[in-house]
């Protein structure tokens, strides 16, 4: 996801919490859509989320030059 990147261990001391906040996350935003009747919306949000990740390691790349 966008936000939490446990794939991502350069910096980060306790990946498994990271990866265990992303499940959290996800499973709520599913409930959410799930509750909301509108189920077609998830895999939507998911695509969008990993396009923010996209550009948001774009971006640190970015600033690293």
């Amino acid at each position: 996801m966008a936000v939490f990147s446990a794939d991502r261990a350069e910096g980060i001391s306790e990946p498994q919490k990271v990866e265990e906040a992303q499940v959290k996350l996800v499973k709520a935003l599913q409930f959410v859509c799930v509750r909301d009747n509108q189920p077609r919306v998830f895999p939507k949000l998911v695509l969008k989320l990993t396009d923010l990740r996209y550009l948001v390691i774009c971006e640190i790349r970015t600033n690293e030059l």
